[in-house]
């Protein structure tokens, strides 16, 4: 049948990770020196592998900086991880506003390096 054509079949995933927070075109507010604001999102990876870490950058990817998983499924019986991972990371406004049109990048990694 066709599920056993090379065309149509699901192999293991590439890792993910996505932002949920900020959210499209939301707008941060200056309120003064020193404001923090969290972003956050989560991760994905195929195979049952372990999502290790996750970084963002707010400089087109020149720096990254280690976020925190904040929830972390359980391994199976067997050891694999099925599910993503959430993880946040805590910014300052003022320094990304003085980058001129910043983009926030999120990458991730699992336990196999990809």
């Amino acid at each position: 049948g066709w599920g056993y054509k090379p065309d149509y079949i699901i192999n293991q995933l590439n890792i993910n990770s996505a932002m949920g927070q900020p959210g499209h075109q939301e707008l941060l507010p200056l309120t003064g020196k020193g404001q923090t604001y969290t972003v956050a999102g989560y991760c994905y990876t195929g195979g049952g592998r372990k999502v290790i870490r996750v970084e963002i950058s707010t400089d087109g990817g020149e720096t990254w900086s280690l976020t925190t998983i904040t929830k972390r499924e359980t391994p199976t019986e067997y050891g694999k991880y099925w599910c993503w991972c959430f993880w946040e990371h805590e910014i300052d406004v003022q320094e990304l506003w003085a980058k001129k049109g910043a983009e926030i990048l999120c990458r991730g990694w699992d336990d196999a390096m990809n």
